[in-house]
């Protein structure tokens, strides 16, 4: 349903400004959580241990999240122009630098979550900006005319149709969360959640 609702108001209301409200308004619905997830975490009887690094990871998450406002905008704008090599050159770049990244401050400088984070937030902000400025700077000479104000035209319709689509998707995806937090309620649960976590990701890639 979540999909269907998509594509339609995306034929109504144009593909880039739909998923830009979309993602922005999901986000910022959500900040709210993920800044009081420590005391959200607490209450809901996880570990305290296991809270104090959630809390930490929960701000990091936050400007990942805000990645993905821009990120699927451009994707779509150059997909629809058959500009698919742009996007695989450049998360090529960003998987090569995140690597990279990853084992400088991870392994070599031992900054642990810091440093994890650090490279997963480089990692998709990267491709944000290599886009932006490919589009920007000449690449779809033919289709950007700059930015303009009737972006933000008629921008109720499309503020209440991602709310439905925005919520649609969340209830799709949340089912992970909640198995995360009854994991975290299991005795040895900092093991539980490592091979859940396993689990998620492996299924995640199918």
């Amino acid at each position: 349903m979540e999909r269907m609702l998509q594509h339609w108001s995306c034929q109504s209301f144009g593909t880039d400004c739909k998923d830009l409200t979309e993602m922005a308004v999901r986000t910022i619905c959500l900040t709210p959580i993920y800044i009081f997830a420590g005391p959200i975490l607490l209450a809901l009887g996880q570990e305290e241990r296991l809270v104090r690094i959630a809390r930490v990871i929960a701000l990091w998450v936050i400007g990942i999240n805000f990645s993905f406002v821009p990120s699927f905008t451009c994707q779509m704008f150059l997909q629809a122009q058959s500009k698919n090599k742009i996007i695989a050159y450049v998360a090529a770049i960003s998987l090569g630098v995140h690597v990279f990244l990853s084992w400088l401050l991870m392994v070599h400088f031992d900054f642990g979550i810091a440093g994890a984070m650090t490279s997963s937030l480089v990692a998709h902000w990267l491709p944000n900006i290599a886009q932006l400025l490919y589009v920007i700077c000449g690449g779809c000479k033919d289709t950007w005319r700059g930015f303009s104000w009737f972006a933000f035209k008629d921008l109720w319709p499309v503020f209440k149709l991602s709310l439905a689509s925005g919520g649609m998707t969340c209830l799709e995806v949340w089912y992970n969360s909640i198995l995360i937090l009854l994991t975290g309620n299991l005795k040895n649960a900092e093991v539980s959640l490592n091979a859940l976590a396993i689990c998620i990701n492996i299924n995640a890639l199918e």
